[in-house]
């Protein structure tokens, strides 16, 4: 069973996009920033990270990049804020991770969660 991280300040979109990834068969460990996320990495490796965060996060973008760069990484970022150039260059760092706004399709998301776990037949 793969894990997920999912980093998200809002609890209420955390526990409710947890609860669907946990019966789509990941199991699923939800944090408030982005360094309890980098902190969880060290601890208990996830097999991806979905990253919702947005500019009100008080972690120093570039330390958290550095360290998540061997994580796959998919972001999921707030249509109502442009993102600052910090978070521009954190997901740069990243290495062109997937990206989808909130609001964004479930299964659009559930769909690259999918290809970046599971390796593809050539």
């Amino acid at each position: 069973m793969f894990k997920i991280l999912l980093i998200d300040r809002n609890a209420t979109f955390g526990a409710t996009f947890a609860g669907l990834l946990e019966r789509s068969g990941y199991r699923v460990e939800v944090v408030a920033t982005l360094a309890e996320g980098v902190n969880h990495t060290r601890l208990d490796p996830p097999d991806l990270i979905l990253l919702g965060i947005d500019n009100d996060d008080p972690t120093p973008f570039a330390a958290a990049g550095r360290q998540l760069a061997d994580f796959k990484v998919i972001a999921l970022l707030s249509r109502q804020k442009r993102p600052s150039e910090d978070l521009k260059e954190l997901l740069h760092s990243l290495r062109g991770c997937p990206l989808f706004y909130k609001p964004f399709r479930t299964e659009e998301v559930l769909a690259a969660i999918y290809a970046e776990l599971v390796p593809q037949q050539p």
